[in-house]
């Protein structure tokens, strides 16, 4: 399906929702899926729902809109997908790479629309930027090479860095790829890059004490659901484990 197609169905268009859907709900059913907790994902979901009804769309009198989270729970979010396909979703709209990653698990004929979907190209999620074929399309904003950037960045703030830890959720596909480049750029700068895969809050401040006690170290979280539903334990600790008697022992925090 094309950009355009897939804009006329969020936008304005009613034909672009499937009949038997429509004969079966009544209204469209739109479903929402991302790896964030509520809290997270309810500014985003309200956006959402402002710009459906600018565009004539409000939800409960001529759509539907239902939700669904897993505040970085990658298993619950492909069970969350696997529900939300069997309610007869006239389309869904997934908010990170893995809400698009256990959408495509179960369906590959649902129409998606994606966003913050880091390179969907090179994971095999859709053909290219500019045709994406199949039944997905949406916005990137993140490419792997951009690791090397965090990396340059955390130099600038601390020009003696000398060890850094990723912090990298393992269920996320893009973890793997995004720590290879960041261990290569470390490589051709001679900082040490070390992936600490963390699974909870509290996998996160043991990985964050180990940082620590690294000499000239700094800490890089991978900008994924599970970091930032945790975001204030990487803070909390990274502040905790900050700078003694002028020594940055945690230099550079990025979610």
């Amino acid at each position: 399906m094309r950009r355009r197609e897939f804009i006329s169905l969020l936008g304005s268009a009613a034909v672009a929702w499937p009949l038997a859907a429509r004969a079966q709900q009544g209204v469209p059913l739109v479903g929402l899926i991302s790896g964030f907790s509520d809290a997270e994902f309810t500014p985003l979901a309200t956006a959402f729902r402002g710009k459906l009804h600018q565009l004539g769309w409000t939800d409960g009198r001529n759509i539907a809109i239902e939700t669904r989270t897993s505040s970085g729970n990658f298993e619950r979010l492909g069970e969350e997908a696997k529900m939300l396909i069997a309610r007869n979703v006239s389309v869904i709209v997934a908010m990170g790479t893995p809400g698009l990653h256990a959408v495509q698990q179960h369906t590959r004929t649902v129409p998606v629309v994606f966003t913050l979907v880091a390179d969907p190209v090179r994971l095999g999620l859709i053909e290219s930027l500019s045709r994406p074929g199949g039944h997905a399309t949406g916005f990137t904003n993140f490419e792997f090479s951009m690791g090397g950037k965090w990396l340059e960045l955390a130099r600038e703030i601390y020009p003696n860095l000398g060890h850094v830890t990723l912090l990298a959720n393992p269920a996320n596909p893009n973890a793997t790829s995004f720590a290879q480049f960041i261990e290569n750029a470390g490589r051709t700068v001679g900082i040490d890059v070390v992936a600490a895969y963390v699974r909870g809050p509290s996998e996160i401040s043991k990985a964050i004490a180990t940082a620590a006690e690294q000499p000239r170290a700094g800490l890089i979280a991978f900008p994924d659901s599970l970091t930032v539903v945790h975001r204030d334990v990487i803070i909390r600790q990274a502040a905790e484990r900050g700078d003694h008697d002028g020594v940055p022992r945690i230099a550079f925090g990025a979610i």
